[in-house]
C-alpha cells in the first residue's frame, strides 16, 4: 500500500532518499493532451505529485498540487527537492524523458539524476517484447504478472489533481514500483 506523505515524515523521508541505492520514481501531472495520444503535452502540464519506492522506504506519494486533500506545504517540498538531487541512489522511471522535463520545469530538478535508469528504453533495447508494446501496465502484466488499472479507470477523465491524494496513491505508487 502506497503512503501519503505528510510535512512530518520528510526529515525521515529525505534521510531514506538519500540513503536509497536503488529508488522508483514516477510523475503525475495534468495538463492537455497531446493531439491525437493518450500522453500529455510535457511543456504545457504540471506536477501534482511524485511517488518514490524504495527497498526500506515502501512506496510513498508526495502530493504536490492537487485541488482537493492536504499538498505538502512548499518548505517541505523544497527538502525533497533537496534530497532527490543529492541522492547517489540508481533512480528508476518508466519513460525519464518525460518525468525529468516535468521535475526540471517545476523546479524539482535542475539536472538529470547522476545515476539514472529507464525501463522503457530498457525494454525497447532487449526487442523481448515483440509486440513492441513498451507501456508501463503492459509490462508489468507480462514481466511480473501484475494487473494494475489504467488512467482511465481510476480518474476517469477527471486528472490527478481533481481527486485527493490518497485517491491517486494507489495508482501512482504502482508505477513507481
Amino acid at each position: 500500500m502506497t503512503e501519503v506523505v505528510t510535512d512530518a515524515m520528510v526529515p525521515e523521508l529525505c534521510q531514506r532518499i538519500r540513503a536509497a541505492k536503488v529508488l522508483g520514481i514516477d510523475t503525475e501531472s495534468d495538463g492537455p493532451q497531446l493531439l491525437n495520444k493518450k500522453m500529455l503535452n510535457v511543456y504545457r502540464s504540471h506536477l501534482v505529485g511524485v511517488s518514490l519506492a524504495a527497498t526500506g522506504m515502501g512506496t510513498v506519494y508526495i502530493p504536490v498540487a492537487h485541488r482537493v486533500g492536504s499538498n505538502l506545504t512548499y518548505a517541505k517540498q523544497l527538502q525533497l527537492r533537496e534530497a532527490l538531487s543529492e541522492t547517489t541512489a540508481i533512480q528508476w522511471a518508466h519513460n525519464w524523458k518525460h518525468d525529468y522535463r516535468v521535475l526540471r520545469q517545476e523546479g524539482w530538478l535542475s539536472s538529470p539524476p547522476k545515476r539514472a535508469a529507464d525501463s522503457m528504453v530498457a525494454a525497447w533495447l532487449t526487442g523481448e517484447d515483440a509486440t513492441h508494446r513498451f507501456g508501463l501496465k503492459h509490462l508489468a502484466k507480462s514481466h511480473l504478472g501484475k494487473d494494475t488499472k489504467s488512467f482511465e479507470e481510476v480518474f476517469a477523465g477527471a486528472g490527478v489533481g481533481a481527486v485527493s491524494p490518497e485517491e491517486a496513491a494507489e495508482y501512482a505508487g504502482h508505477d513507481a514500483e
